[in-house]
């Protein structure tokens, strides 16, 4: 897992340290919850239908509307985790977009 992959979007100018930054306490990683949706996709295709990607705050969920049922579901009750939790399950199970799983060596 990558812990330092959110320095791929600082600008150079300000990351010219790379993950030190972090260890510094000069910047803490921040997500909302509008990027953290975003990076999820919106159909999942699996054995028996295709889910597509529901929010009914807090749950998130991939729904299949052939079969009238969930295919996963996160109930927790912050949203925030279950996206994350989301997140890591689609990760898990080959469903994540792979642009975002990208790892940047930051030393210099």
């Amino acid at each position: 897992m990558c812990y330092n992959c959110y320095f791929v979007s600082i600008p150079l100018d300000v990351n010219h340290r790379g993950a030190n930054l972090f260890k510094d306490k000069k910047f803490i990683p921040s997500w909302s919850l509008a990027r953290l949706l975003e990076m999820m996709p919106t159909e999942i295709e699996n054995d028996y239908c295709s889910a597509v990607f529901q929010i009914t705050p807090p749950v998130i969920q991939y729904w299949c509307f052939s079969e009238e049922e969930s295919y996963v579901m996160f109930n927790r009750t912050d949203i925030f985790d279950n996206a994350i939790e989301c997140i890591w399950w689609l990760i898990r199970n080959g469903h994540f977009n792979k642009e975002y799983l990208i790892e940047q060596d930051n030393e210099q």
